[in-house]
């Protein structure tokens, strides 16, 4: 199952492990509906009171998620990371294309691949040049 803690969703093996922030179960994220504005609520709730945004719990949530191939939650916590702006990194580009694949939302993974393409043309045209 998985928890909203005082900063975000967890697992119950994280809850175990050496994560020493979060030593209480707030919210099972699992008994919400599955509809963008209760998750995207949940999440905004519950990281309201954070003064910076948890980016390392965010990737922790989403390896968890992914792991347990949990692709409609992997794609509404990536979408609202991305919607508050947090969390644009390749990686999190990777696991939302995978999940995208995986629900099967085909025409989403386009859209999404060619805004990163976009976005990084000249980062990978410098790339390419270099070999």
């Amino acid at each position: 199952m998985l928890y909203v803690n005082s900063i975000f969703v967890y697992g119950e093996e994280a809850l175990n492990s050496s994560v020493s922030c979060c030593p209480r179960k707030v919210c099972n994220v699992s008994d919400l509906p599955n509809e963008k504005e209760a998750i995207f609520g949940a999440l905004d709730k519950w990281t309201a009171r954070e003064t910076e945004f948890p980016l390392i719990a965010a990737a922790k949530a989403l390896r968890i998620l992914r792991k347990r191939n949990q692709w409609m939650r992997v794609i509404q916590v990536a979408k609202w990371m991305l919607s508050k702006r947090q969390g644009a990194t390749m990686a999190t580009y990777d696991t939302l294309l995978l999940a995208f694949d995986m629900d099967p939302r085909i025409d989403e993974a386009e859209s999404l691949w060619n805004m990163i393409l976009h976005t990084h043309a000249y980062t990978l045209y410098l790339e390419a040049a270099i070999f």
